[in-house]
């Protein structure tokens, strides 16, 4: 199989919590994921993979349907179990039409996943991850 393309089936219009590889390209679609509702964290897991033998420069997108005035919404990223992005989004804020967007250098054989939650009624959420893989890591 050529470099970089991905073992097994390609369909593209996949969701689910693993990445695809296509090419030098990749992405992850979590669909729609109802989270935890009446929480002070993100403890909803969208997307959950391991990168394979690439790094990868992508753009990660979070958002929900939140347009209570009410409810604030939580977000984490771990490499590792690690934590290397977390944040709140305040009350009055709508992510559906504001998605939050993050810049993501992914490493080689990264664990990665990403966690939402809400401290009100549960909302739905998604998250969605494209961009490039690089080369082989020798």
């Amino acid at each position: 199989m050529p470099e970089g393309v991905g073992y097994g089936p390609q369909n593209t219009a996949s969701v689910g919590k693993e990445i695809h590889v296509i090419g030098n390209h990749c992405y992850a679609y979590s669909g729609v994921i109802a989270s935890a509702g009446s929480q002070s964290e993100a403890s909803t897991s969208t997307l959950l993979f391991t990168s394979g033998n690439y790094y990868a420069k992508v753009k990660l997108s979070f958002s929900n349907d939140n347009i209570q005035t009410t409810a604030n919404s939580y977000y984490l990223i771990k490499f590792n179990d690690q934590i290397v992005y977390q944040a709140e989004q305040e009350n009055n804020m709508d992510t559906v039409t504001n998605p939050i967007v993050i810049h993501l250098i992914i490493p080689p054989f990264t664990k990665v996943e990403t966690l939402v939650g809400t401290n009100a009624d549960a909302h739905d959420f998604t998250t969605l991850i494209s961009g490039r893989i690089y080369g082989k890591i020798l």
